[in-house]
């Protein structure tokens, strides 16, 4: 529900619960046994109307110290005790509204902070009750703190929150239901050079003490409390308008990116937004915040966090996808609120949505409609509602790409025009407000019809997938025969022919229902779900012989394979020519009119596919003039456009290195990154081109150890690191000295603090490991210095099996390493993965 109507303004709530005194923070209450009428039930149904926090972060102790005022409205009114969640460090006191202390006990194991209700309270009538609470919430999990860290040469500090799903509790006792939205205001005490972000508008900001500054935001609207989020940092902030929005990217000061060509993809995709949904973006503000030690995003109202090594790059697939997601929870999530947290699916499937519809400006070229269906990646098992998953486990693949593609195939089977419209219907009755999974499927059960509303039905509560079978076929071909045995096809899986004679025929799968897949002459080929709204159909095959048969036989239909048809493959979606490429390889296609035809493709995955594809073709070339020809136009290709939004699709071009040696080609880019990168020399869009090259190992350790070590950033260490760990896999068990030199870079990037390297360095670990106890001496120093850093927590779990790892076989070695940790200040669960080591798998 709004809580706009009938409630008192924050603004007015904040000089009521700042006049609220008892001896600053301290309060003068005290936590005490709570016995109560017997038999009386604590009460937890009551309205939260605003929260009001206030504080400061002890960076010397790591805690938040903070007051927060609360305003409920008790929907029992006879209740004499509420419970609130609250996982924080310590409850200081509990006040009412005249400032007179409240008894109250924690449950640690509950995570609730049980409050006795002032006598002669307000009840009944809907009057607000308020409450003044003073505690301490520890640095750690849902509140981060993050110092300065070793490895990391951008050597500013950070502090954020993250909430979703039960966060809140951690660092703000609250009513920590997804349904219960309130107003929210926020205001910190930070180091004058500091900046504080957060949801709503920018209310204060002015100079407090000795080197110090206090900043406030207020929120006009109602949220969630896994959205309300704050982050304080030197922050650098650059700003652009969309209309009469400001639009912002804030990163700590010196972490480089294309900072304003995000801005500018950011207004793109708001414009997409507003357009497909016919609702305007709903806040005062955007602001996309890049953090340190983050992972992933969180879509928190009109202020999104994302990571560092996810963000900054506009011409990178990961980045817009992940900034775009978190936007497009601004519409589904933040304006509209899920109901509770078995209605997960209905945020994140519709953000999926919007976030790979962003991609169509650079993924469908030729503006064919397509779906976008093969970008979601969807498992067996993981249903879209599993209602007996707790909040934290709902996070499968389930909720998110298995949403979406319910969505896609729900916009298929109505168009266009009715599918945005209902979203729009949802939108605008539930503004500010809750929608339940009854609420969907009540607003698309009427256009759906009845048939395909209980197909919608079953498939967001089905776990298994539909399958397909692949046999050969008497008189060759296949015989493909789809399986649905939870009936949750809502759209059906179509398959289109194109004949060499111009002719087309469109099959549809039926359940049970045996098709002869046959190509008639060469120039046949064949077009798997045309229209984009299914997941690959390689994540249905039923069965072994069905996995063989598709690469050995079905992929070759996907290509024809007579040279007067390319210009026909041509004329397809960007999804299918990349579908067939990455497979198949090229169609005929002779070098002096590899550039037309790459410029003529629909997708930029597609025109970077075809550079592989092309290096493939090249590699087997037999005719000394036509290989020749090929090295001439694979040079010009890789050192021309680097089509960076579609690398992600282009497994390596390492078939390129015989006729394109990029250690030729790109010798200035690999000598600067022998040097460290220390300068900045080479981009993060460079170096992801580069990381699709395969050098010799030795040469893979000189220019990628040394920015795992030595570059300018973390984003760049982080990569390097990935593709350091990505060489040891490969080092073999024979290789000594090879394993020897690759062990001591490992053991180096282990004193890093940055989990964001760390995860990687701890991945190459087992790879490296020595003969004895003795040469892995210096791994074992340094993941003992890394479960002893509180800064890297976020990597204990992974350190302490990178460790049982090399110590399984000897127990008095790891009891040992286990009593040197005594002292560590572990992530929670740590000391007891000690204990039982067996369960790292």
């Amino acid at each position: 529900m709004s809580k706009r109507a009938g409630v008192p303004s924050l603004l007015r709530v904040l000089k009521v619960s700042i006049g609220i005194a008892c001896g600053g923070l301290v309060g003068c209450g005290g936590e005490e046994t709570l016995e109560g009428p017997p038999g009386l039930a604590v009460s937890r149904a009551y309205d939260v109307v605003s929260y009001n926090l206030r504080g400061e972060f002890d960076w010397e102790r790591g805690r938040l110290v903070a007051t927060v005022g609360i305003s409920l409205v008790s929907l029992e009114p006879e209740a004499t005790r509420i419970a609130l969640d609250s996982m924080v460090a310590e409850v200081k006191s509990v006040l009412d509204a005249e400032g007179e202390a409240l008894s109250f006990t924690v449950d640690e194991d509950e995570g609730e902070l049980v409050v006795e209700l002032p006598a002669g309270r307000p009840g009944g009538g809907g009057a607000p009750l308020a409450l003044e609470i003073a505690y301490e919430a520890a640095s750690g999990g849902s509140l981060s703190g993050v110092p300065p860290r070793r490895g990391d040469p951008i050597g500013k500090r950070a502090l954020y929150t993250l909430s979703e799903p039960l966060g809140a509790s951690s660092w703000m006792p609250c009513h920590n239901q997804p349904g219960d939205r309130a107003l929210f205001a926020v205001t910190m005490h930070m180091a004058a050079s500091e900046r504080m972000i957060a949801n709503g508008a920018l209310t204060m900001d002015e100079p407090e003490g000795e080197g110090g500054r206090r900043m406030q935001y207020v929120t006009e609207e109602s949220l969630p409390t896994y959205l309300m989020a704050f982050a304080i940092s030197e922050f650098e902030v650059e700003t652009t308008m969309h209309g009469a929005l400001p639009v912002s990217v804030w990163h700590r000061a010196d972490v480089p990116g294309d900072h304003l060509g995000v801005l500018e993809e950011t207004r793109r995709q708001i414009a997409l937004f507003e357009s497909l949904l016919g609702v305007p973006y709903p806040y005062e503000k955007y602001a996309l915040v890049m953090l340190p030690d983050y992972s992933g995003g969180v879509e928190h109202a009109s202020v999104s966090f994302v990571g560092e090594v996810a963000s900054g790059q506009p011409s990178l697939l990961l980045d817009v996808t992940l900034a775009s997601h978190e936007l497009g929870h601004q519409w589904f999530g933040d304006l509209v609120t899920i109901a509770s947290w078995d209605d997960l699916w209905i945020k994140e499937g519709l953000a999926t949505l919007l976030s790979v519809e962003a991609l169509r400006f650079h993924e469908d070229l030729s503006a064919s409609g397509t779906l976008f269906g093969d970008t979601l990646y969807v498992a067996s098992g993981d249903a879209v509602r599993d209602v007996s998953l707790a909040p934290q486990d709902k996070y499968t693949s389930g909720p998110y790409a298995r949403a979406a593609w319910v969505f896609a195939q729900v916009r298929e089977v109505l168009g266009e025009g009715a599918f945005w419209a209902t979203l729009r219907q949802i939108l605008e009755e539930k503004r500010h407000g809750v929608v339940s999974t009854e609420d969907v499927f009540a607003a698309f059960g009427l256009p759906l019809g009845d048939e395909a509303a209980a197909r919608m039905r079953r498939a967001v509560d089905a776990r298994a997938l539909p399958t397909l079978e692949l046999r050969e076929a008497e008189g060759g071909g296949l015989v493909c025969t789809l399986r649905d045995p939870e009936a949750v096809l809502i759209a059906p899986i179509e398959l289109s022919w194109h004949r060499e004679d111009g002719s087309a025929e469109l099959e549809v799968l039926a359940p049970g229902v045996p098709v002869t897949l046959r190509r008639h002459s060469p120039g046949d080929f064949l077009v798997v779900d045309p229209g984009d709204v299914h997941p690959s159909v390689l994540g249905f095959l039923a069965d072994d012989e069905s996995y063989l048969l598709y690469f050995e036989a079905l992929v070759a239909l996907l290509m024809p394979a007579s040279p007067g048809r390319t210009a026909e493959f041509l004329a397809l979606p960007g999804v299918h020519q990349v579908a067939a490429m990455r497979v198949v390889g090229l169609p005929p296609v002779l070098p002096d009119g590899f550039d037309g035809f790459k410029a003529s493709l629909h997708a930029e995955s597609a025109r970077a596919a075809s550079i592989e594809a092309a290096c493939g073709s090249a590699s087997v070339e037999v005719d000394p003039a036509l290989q020749a020809a090929w090295g001439d136009t694979l040079r010009a290709a890789l050192t021309g456009q680097r089509h960076t939004m579609g690398l992600d699709y282009v497994s390596s071009f390492a078939a390129c290195d015989g006729l394109a040696p990029s250690r030729t080609l790109f010798a200035a880019e690999w000598s600067a990154l022998e040097r460290g990168l220390g300068a900045g020399e080479v981009s993060v869009m460079e170096l992801a081109f580069l990381s699709k090259f395969a050098l010799p190992l030795d040469d893979a350790l000189a220019a990628w150890g040394a920015v795992a070590l030595e570059g300018y950033s973390v984003r760049v260490r982080a990569m390097a690191s990935a593709q350091l760990a990505n060489y040891a896999a490969r080092l073999a068990e024979g290789e000594v000295g090879e394993r020897a030199v690759y062990r001591s870079v490992v053991a180096s990037l282990l004193v890093s603090e940055a989990s964001e390297v760390l995860r990687h360095a701890l991945r190459a670990v087992p790879y490296v490991r020595g003969a004895s106890k003795e040469d892995d001496a210096a791994l074992l120093g340094g993941l003992r210095d890394v479960l002893g850093s509180a800064t890297a927590r976020k990597v204990h779990t992974q350190a302490v099996c990178a460790a049982h790892g090399l110590l399984s076989a000897d127990e008095a070695g790891w009891k040992a390493f286990v009593e040197s940790l005594a002292g560590a200040r572990l992530a929670q669960g740590v000391r007891a993965l000690l204990d039982d080591p067996g369960r790292c798998g």
